[in-house]
């Protein structure tokens, strides 16, 4: 064989080898996944945000943000805006995209407590021939009780009067006033036996 043509083989093979990997000067775009939930509870509209993108969602369900976000990028769902007369809360809601999409947050919402918990006394006013020991029962259907506060000389009690730990013991001509605060703030009317 000639060494032209071994020359040319040379250079053909040479062509050809260039063309299988090798650096082709692009590069493959990072990939995106997309942020997402269920929504429970909800009876009115929640406005969701993640990495400055909002989301109005208004139906329970699922949800998922419009906006893909890059794999390995943090994301961090919040509630921007309450809808009226509920409070929303995040479960799962921040973490770090790991190549496929988030579809565990979940957004439960509750009614607002607005009532005022019940406190009942368990001697009812009167005389007595013999000292009495009084427990007070808080009930609170909504945010549930937190503290009681009581008086037993007649004055009017208030959150820096003695807080209830446990029955209290009347042995002599007395007036227990009491009431209670729930985890919401609300407190009920002050009640009083004696």
């Amino acid at each position: 064989m000639s060494n032209f043509i071994q020359f040319l083989l040379l250079l053909v093979f040479i062509v050809s080898m260039q063309g299988c990997g090798g650096d082709s000067g692009s590069s493959n775009p990072a990939q995106s996944y997309t942020v997402g939930g269920t929504v429970s509870g909800l009876m009115g509209t929640v406005t969701l945000q993640n990495n400055g993108g909002s989301l109005v969602v208004n139906a329970n369900g699922p949800f998922t943000f419009a906006t893909a976000i890059a794999d390995g990028t943090a994301y961090n769902v919040t509630v921007s805006s309450q809808p009226v007369g509920q409070t929303c809360g995040v479960t799962n809601g921040s973490g770090t995209i790991a190549s496929a999409n988030v579809t565990n947050i979940s957004v439960d919402c509750v009614d607002d407590d607005t009532k005022a918990p019940q406190t009942s006394a368990s001697v009812p006013g009167g005389l007595y021939n013999s000292p009495q020991n009084v427990t007070l029962t808080c009930v609170d259907d909504g945010s549930g009780c937190s503290m009681t506060f009581f008086t037993n000389d007649n004055s009017e009690p208030d959150e820096n009067s003695e807080e209830y730990t446990g029955p209290i013991t009347i042995s002599s001509t007395a007036t227990l006033r009491f009431f209670s605060i729930d985890k919401s703030g609300n407190q009920k009317r002050i009640c009083s036996c004696g």
